[in-house]
């Protein structure tokens, strides 16, 4: 089954938005919990199971399995900001710093990166 969908909550339950369950028509659809998420306005692939050491083993950052992602930005990119990816991206109000992401310039307004945490 594919479904490219907005505007849909990566959760299994949410009372103002349809989620990804909601996309689902199987009876034991409520024994699955995603692996991941997805930002509410972004689409992409979206992986659900129902056992959950296997997801733990993918998805814990200390597994350190890569995730691709191919985005498409407002404002042109540039070669600075894969130097910027691979030094991790602060986040003053979390007062975090993500892992180092490999980025890779496709175009003025697309690219690749490769991360492995959720941040």
């Amino acid at each position: 089954m594919s479904t490219r969908a907005r505007e849909v909550v990566s959760a299994t339950q949410d009372a103002r938005h349809k989620t990804v369950l909601d996309l689902i028509k199987h009876p034991q659809k409520h024994e699955l919990h995603l692996i991941e998420r997805l930002d509410f306005n972004t689409t992409g692939l979206l992986l659900l199971s129902n056992d959950g050491d296997w997801s733990r083993r993918i998805s814990l950052a200390e597994s350190k399995l890569f995730k691709q992602y191919s985005v498409t930005v407002a404002k042109p990119l540039n070669a600075d900001y894969i130097n910027v990816f691979e030094q991790g991206i602060y986040f003053a109000f979390e007062n975090i710093t993500t892992a180092p992401v490999r980025l890779e310039i496709q175009s003025a307004y697309t690219a690749f990166f490769w991360l492995t945490e959720g941040k």
